[in-house]
């Protein structure tokens, strides 16, 4: 049972890896829902936006003695149809539509039982669709991409056959695209900056998890992660979003 708590906590990404006793290389998938708050202040006359929704997120894992490798998905599956309340110059505009997606490759080594390091690359996108109400219906619709590579540490510590608790930091060097696309029959107010608005994004990830066994190979995970990502030019755009998530995983 030791040895399936260690395994289990390979499949949180960035958070833990360890070499399973008597096998070389192991195999973990796992099916994550998140339910995540997301607050995105454009700086500009996209406005700021406050979604929150429910993600579906399928991950794989594989390690070789010290290292190891994880790929995740992650998509969102509903919000709340009252998250699009914006500001800046479309007055009174309310979301009629919002959609992020997360592709996620991880790369990790295992220091000693507890300490590991991991590097990789992200590449995340959110998509809004606005309305306005004024004299004349406006419709916008604006998407926000970051991607780009990150690195740090994780902690990881077993209690015994009970679970194993990980902390991870994680900084990441992004490149931010805000672009806003006005629909054809309305025209884009004076003071809005329309098309590609291109910079270097920075930020920090904090991450805390809870991963334990269910049966002989399935296990369980519970994890929280908070996140922030900086653009300051040529636009301050500030990025921050909340994750909690749980999921199923299974080792092979």
């Amino acid at each position: 049972m030791q040895r399936k708590i260690i395994v289990l906590a390979l499949i949180v990404a960035g958070v833990g890896t360890a070499r399973a006793d008597g096998d070389d290389l192991t195999v973990v998938g796992g099916m994550d829902f998140g339910f995540k708050k997301l607050h995105l202040d454009t700086g500009s006359g996209a406005g700021t936006f406050n979604p929150s929704f429910i993600t579906i997120n399928p991950n794989l894992a594989l390690a070789y003695r010290s290292f190891y490798a994880s790929l995740a998905y992650d998509k969102s599956i509903s919000a709340e149809p009252d998250t699009g309340a914006t500001s800046g110059s479309t007055p009174s505009a309310t979301m009629t539509d919002y959609s992020r997606t997360d592709t996620t490759f991880t790369l990790g080594y295992r220091l000693n039982p507890s300490f590991n390091l991991f590097a990789g690359y992200t590449d995340g996108a959110n998509r809004f669709i606005t309305t306005a109400a004024a004299l004349t219906l406006v419709v916008t619709d604006t998407s926000y991409t970051e991607k780009g590579p990150f690195a740090g540490v994780s902690y990881t510590h077993a209690f015994g056959d009970k679970g194993s608790l990980g902390l991870s930091v994680g900084y990441a060097w992004l490149r931010g695209d805000l672009r806003t696309d006005w629909h054809p029959s309305t025209a884009a107010p004076a003071n809005a900056n329309t098309g590609d608005i291109r910079g270097d994004t920075r930020g920090v990830s904090f991450g805390l998890n809870w991963s334990g066994p269910l049966t002989a190979s399935l296990g369980y995970r519970l994890a929280v992660k908070q996140t922030r990502y900086e653009m300051k030019d040529p636009a301050s755009i500030t990025e921050r979003y909340t994750s909690l998530f749980v999921g199923i995983l299974n080792y092979f």
